[in-house]
């Protein structure tokens, strides 16, 4: 037999009862404190009511390329891609803060990572995941939520004694098995900043970011499509403003960009649209303030 890492869920051995998660959602809440120029990352983690297992392990990607080569997707102009491109360090710079009572934290593989007991269980939520990052800057990363596993429900005798299978056989069926018993997404997370700041280059990217959180979902409903567009151009008109030099006008005008988002978060956009693109325009606000 042989096990590919992209096998579907009907090619996997049966699942043992409680494993698989379904929808398991993060919900994130970003702060700037101007004064450290640190971006404090808050994450409520919720398991869905309709999985079965059990969450015990909450991983965020925390790879500057991995960063990069999702901010220069299609949906970002060359402009924002090439303002990232000069980030060598293989991670972005972070410190845990805190998380929740008999769960801990580490870093693996260009992730950070939390794990622990009490599990969350179907239909609960857990708090008090927060770690803070200078020098980075508020971006679109991928999470995964992952259920107690163990390799003997799938492997006679578990990883460490596979039988007849290969150690190719093995590694690629335990990819497998992970890949489909987890649950994945995008959160807000931290993407390494570079030395030189552009005031235009990142309202270019916080235009890019709008757009992104709208292929995500995370601005919705009927209208959605003008709501954007009436950002699109406040941001247009601040990096104008800008460019010649006229700052209070580009303050004004960011604000505006700012309220809107409050008047709208609830009805349009989701806590992880607001906090995305608030973050992003404090930074800049504060940017444009300095003396």
């Amino acid at each position: 037999m042989i096990f590919l890492t992209n096998v579907s869920r009907a090619q996997l051995p049966a699942f043992p009862p409680g494993i698989p998660l379904t929808t398991a959602t993060v919900r994130t809440a970003v702060n700037y404190v101007p004064s450290k120029h640190q971006f404090i990352y808050s994450y409520l983690v919720t398991n869905s009511k309709h999985s079965v297992g059990k969450a015990v392990e909450f991983d965020i990607d925390i790879s500057t390329l991995s960063g990069i080569r999702l901010l220069g997707s299609a949906q970002m102009s060359d402009n924002a891609s090439s303002f990232f491109a000069p980030v060598h360090n293989v991670i972005v710079p972070y410190d845990f803060v805190s998380q929740p009572k008999g769960w801990s934290s580490g870093e693996m593989q260009r992730t950070a990572m939390w794990s622990g007991d009490p599990a969350i269980l179907p239909g609960q939520s857990l708090g008090a995941f927060i770690l803070t990052s200078d020098d980075s800057l508020p971006g679109i990363r991928r999470f995964a939520i992952k259920p107690a596993y163990d390799s003997s429900d799938f492997v006679p005798g578990g990883i460490d004694d596979p039988g007849d299978m290969t150690s190719e056989q093995v590694v690629d069926l335990d990819n497998a098995i992970q890949k489909v018993i987890q649950s994945h997404g995008f959160l807000i997370g931290p993407v390494q900043l570079p030395t030189r700041v552009d005031i235009g280059q990142l309202l270019v990217y916080l235009t890019s970011l709008t757009h992104q959180a709208v292929s995500l979902g995370w601005i919705y409903g009927p209208g959605s499509d003008g709501i954007v567009q009436s950002l699109d151009a406040k941001l247009t008109a601040a990096k104008a403003s800008a460019a010649f030099g006229d700052d209070k006008t580009a303050i004004n005008q960011l604000n505006a960009f700012v309220n809107e988002l409050q008047a709208l978060r609830g009805k349009h956009f989701n806590d992880n649209a607001f906090y995305l693109l608030q973050a992003n325009a404090q930074f800049i606000l504060s940017k444009l303030s300095a003396p």
